[in-house]
């Protein structure tokens, strides 16, 4: 067996320095944390963020647990290794968390001089500091911003053999990125769905509004409705113009007020006809004025 890897998978990374001081599954996070950052489009505040569920991050990391893995991303929160916030998320039904390192608080809890300007790790002697740094085939690394330390993802022969009890530095094989460009696109999906879900629920509320009813959006076949003429092509205000249109022609009907309710206006084929109905402007008919007949008394009859 010559293969440096005894089953055809991509590894992950973990760095023995990390998992010395912050724990096994913090070291992961975030190195994960880390290369993700190097290549996420999200910038806020002056800061390069990466969002991800807890959901999410358990795909990453299948053999833990999605508890323990909040219960990891938490210790590092309260460490102040990591920073988390949900407030850049665009909808008020979206959940998902954004992350950023405090590069400046890890290495600071690492004891390491770092210099925020350079984004640099300054006047230290890796073996001192680091008791498992990695050496490769040509000899010690100069720093550990040197590229040859920081391989591209998709190599796993980055750094040959090593000192002491570390034989192995692992890469994930992420080849051009591509696990990364796939993640961004589930995003997107997801941020479709939840606009779609958060713009239901207005269009529940409204409804209920107008109607003095209590329909619910968890409902599935509600959502499907919805959903359904969301992927047909109409907009938010084509259900209010159906709605408007209906509830003013139905609302003090006994006998059709019954049948304002999501199944019935949102039905793909009723949608399509009363927003075409509510469309059309009724030709209005001028009506002549009749005046009245004003007779005078006054004068008598002619001879």
């Amino acid at each position: 067996m010559k293969d440096k890897l005894l089953i055809p998978e991509a590894p992950l990374q973990t760095l023995p320095t990390l998992v010395l001081k912050l724990g096994l599954k913090e070291a992961l996070i975030l190195q994960q944390l880390h290369y993700r950052l190097l290549s996420s489009p999200y910038e806020r505040d002056g800061y390069t963020w990466y969002k991800h569920t807890y959901t999410d991050w358990q795909k990453q990391l299948p053999f833990y647990s999605e508890r323990s893995i909040s219960r990891a991303i938490l210790n590092l929160e309260n460490d102040k290794i990591i920073v988390s916030t949900q407030e850049y998320n665009p909808y008020k039904l979206i959940k998902t968390k954004w992350y950023r390192i405090d590069y400046e608080n890890l290495y600071r809890v690492l004891g390491v001089e770092y210099d925020p300007k350079s984004q640099k790790i300054i006047n230290f002697n890796p073996k001192e500091l680091f008791p498992y740094y990695a050496v490769d085939v040509d000899g010690i690394h100069d720093s550990l911003n040197d590229s040859a330390n920081n391989p591209q993802i998709g190599s796993t022969t980055n750094t040959g053999e090593t000192s002491g009890t570390c034989q192995t530095l692992f890469t994930q094989d992420d080849t051009d990125g591509a696990s990364i460009k796939e993640e961004l696109k589930e995003e997107y999906k997801k941020d479709i769905v939840v606009k779609n879900h958060d713009v239901a629920a207005e269009i529940i509320q409204y409804l209920n509004k107008k109607t003095n009813r209590n329909y619910r959006l968890n409902s599935h076949s509600t959502r499907r409705f919805i959903n359904g003429r969301f992927n047909d092509g109409y907009k938010f205000e084509d259900f209010i113009s159906v709605i408007d249109f209906k509830v003013k022609q139905w609302l003090h009907d006994p006998k059709m007020k019954s049948f304002l309710r999501p199944s019935t206006l949102f039905n793909p084929t009723n949608f399509e006809n009363y927003l075409v109905e509510s469309q059309q402007t009724p030709i209005k008919r001028k009506r002549r004025e009749v005046k009245p007949v004003e007779l005078d008394f006054t004068l008598g009859e002619e001879d």
